[in-house]
């Protein structure tokens, strides 16, 4: 039903335009969310339709972009998160992907793990994971999925503690192809009108 939800708008927004754009799609989510070892965080997104009750995130982070519309075909994705530490301890944090079919089913795939190290002198870190076509197909085909943040339990006896403050993701979509101008598409409206009218004219005779 979804997918059907994205052919049908994704339809309405070629012929609203006189040629669809390749656009930036960007949502994101805000605040402050202590992670403790062994803790993980969930992030929903959206990118077709605004968020709904099935796409959030358990954390304190909040939605501050809901982004709509990247319903023609990905062509990049880049996941963005911003981390803090103010400790001098090393922070293995694993990063996972899960993209859900229409029946809400989907399995996790690992967009990696990082290694860093906060201090009191360079508390904030960001990290950025481009989407392989792999993981881009994954997450376009099946519409909407989750991010999961994640302090890796047992680091080697190191305390594993940090914090999440962004987490955000921006997609490209394709170029596609021209489209008719509205007075064209009211021409060929015309046209084809005529071209009944004549048929219902030779059927008479």
């Amino acid at each position: 039903m979804k997918r059907v939800m994205k052919q049908l708008a994704f339809a309405s927004a070629m012929l609203a335009s006189t040629t669809s754009m390749a656009l930036p799609y960007y949502e994101s989510y805000q605040g402050y969310q202590a992670v403790s070892e062994g803790d993980a965080y969930n992030f929903g997104f959206d990118m077709w339709f605004a968020n709904g009750s099935n796409v959030t995130t358990n954390s304190a982070l909040s939605l501050t972009n809901d982004a709509v519309g990247a319903m023609g075909p990905w062509v990049s994705a880049v996941l963005t998160l911003g981390m803090r530490a103010s400790d001098f301890s090393p922070e293995r944090t694993r990063v996972t992907l899960t993209a859900w079919d229409e029946e809400g089913t989907g399995g996790p795939v690992t967009l990696g793990t990082v290694d860093w190290n906060g201090s009191w002198l360079n508390e904030n870190q960001s990290f950025s994971f481009n989407f392989s076509q792999a993981q881009l197909d994954l997450f376009d085909n099946n519409g909407w999925g989750n991010i999961r943040v994640g302090a890796i339990a047992e680091f080697d006896g190191i305390i594993n503690n940090f914090a999440i403050t962004s987490v955000g993701l921006l997609v490209n979509t394709a170029d596609g192809a021209a489209v008719p101008e509205p007075a064209s598409i009211a021409l060929l409206g015309l046209g084809l009108v005529g071209l009944g009218f004549a048929r219902r004219r030779t059927q008479k005779a």
